[in-house]
């Protein structure tokens, strides 16, 4: 349902999901991008901080609160919260964009190109073992 853009079910489906296992980090997740797609910052960031406890020693929670606190614009917490995710998975291409993105937006364009290119080289590196229409 989350996929398809029904919110109200997809919400529905996931209470029951953390219901019945309050510990599955990848509900909590799914749960947080619910309210992030529709603008729901403080539920999203709960969401994904409940996430980020869970998921301990994995990159996308982190990633994931970095990318709300740039969209509410707080930039400084968004660099701290994704370089917490580059620490974890410093090979992923994402977290090196939103990076980028992040710097970009704070007006380091001599770091954000640094970046910026380095994603370019990992997504390249990479090519012939995940090919994905995103990065063409």
């Amino acid at each position: 349902y989350f996929l398809i853009g029904r919110q109200d079910p997809a919400r529905r489906y996931l209470r029951r999901a953390i219901t019945i296992d309050n510990m599955s980090g990848p509900s909590w997740l799914v749960n947080a991008h619910s309210f992030a797609a529709e603008s729901e910052h403080d539920q999203a960031m709960a969401a994904y901080f409940t996430a980020a406890k869970l998921m301990r020693g994995f990159h996308l929670p982190s990633l994931y609160i970095g990318l709300e606190y740039a969209v509410t614009n707080n930039l400084t917490l968004a660099e701290k919260f994704t370089r917490e995710s580059l620490s974890v998975a410093p090979d992923d291409p994402n977290v090196l964009h939103e990076l980028g993105v992040i710097l970009y937006k704070k007006g380091e364009m001599e770091q954000a190109e640094r970046v910026l290119f380095a994603a370019m080289q990992k997504v390249d590196s990479l090519q012939s073992e995940v090919p994905s229409q995103k990065w063409q």
